[in-house]
């Protein structure tokens, strides 16, 4: 499993919830090394609350050397980084001198603003990669033996394309792809730029809306295994009803409540 290094630069009065609030216990466990708040952060205007000190980030970086030296994996939060990340990416620069093997992603490149929200995504996105690096590996061998040596596109949860290397960085930019795909075919095939589609599958029937060709993306939090994110995701109702669903003719009513099972 991956363990993740969660670093937040934040002010004193951001410190009442704790990172991974929102993570059950045993996802805390297994994905989870430590947290470290450092002073950073800006308000809303621009404007930095606290500055980056640079003797208190070498100081962490000097036990942090100590403590964990095979550190691989690390988040960065800061506050209201999605509109200002200088402070982000300073910091993530002096973290790769240090540990310049490590893997890290900054907030600002995967979530809106909405700090515990964006936080959750960040961890998510981290924690993702060794699997997407095992998938995409996978994928590359497989055209390997076909003979095909060409570049590889993933599909992204907007409706767009995304590439090999993009997608090791970013994984959770293909969560929910599957709908997306639909809904960009449904486009295609229908010559229709504006409607409502329904993808059937297996186990799930999903609603979505197309606008001007393309998957509506979702306005508010959303959530993904029972946390709270706000990453661009697809506007998309879920239904535990698919091909593969068992229907119980005895409880089943018209206008009433359907009670349906995933069997």
């Amino acid at each position: 499993s991956c363990v993740t290094l969660l670093l937040c630069l934040v002010i004193s009065a951001t410190r009442g919830v704790p990172p991974f609030a929102g993570f059950p216990r045993d996802l805390v466990d297994k994905v989870c090394h430590s947290t470290h708040l450092l002073d950073g952060g800006y308000t809303f205007d621009g404007r930095e609350l606290v500055k980056v000190y640079n003797r208190q980030v070498f100081q962490y970086m000097a036990k942090l050397q100590y403590d964990f030296p095979q550190c691989e994996h690390v988040a960065i939060t800061g506050l209201f980084s999605p509109l200002y990340p200088e402070q982000e990416k300073y910091v993530a620069e002096l973290f790769t001198e240090h540990f310049p093997s490590a893997s890290v992603t900054l907030s600002h490149q995967v979530g809106h603003t909405g700090l515990l929200e964006r936080e959750n995504a960040t961890i998510l996105n981290e924690s993702l990669k060794p699997l997407a690096n095992k998938t995409l590996a996978a994928f590359r061998q497989a055209l390997t033996s076909l003979g095909l040596h060409c570049p590889l596109y993933l599909t992204q949860n907007d409706g767009t394309i995304i590439s090999e290397d993009r997608a090791r960085q970013f994984p959770v930019l293909t969560f929910a792809s599957g709908p997306t795909n639909s809904m960009r075919g449904a486009a295609f095939l229908s010559n229709v730029a504006d409607a409502i589609v329904i993808d059937i599958g297996g186990t799930t029937t999903d609603v979505g809306m197309i606008q001007n060709g393309f998957p509506r993306e979702a306005s508010s939090e959303v959530k993904i295994g029972g946390l709270s994110t706000n990453y661009r995701m697809p506007d998309v109702l879920s239904i535990g009803l698919g091909g593969g669903s068992l229907v119980d003719a005895e409880t089943i009513k018209v206008n009433a409540l359907c009670l349906l099972g995933l069997w």
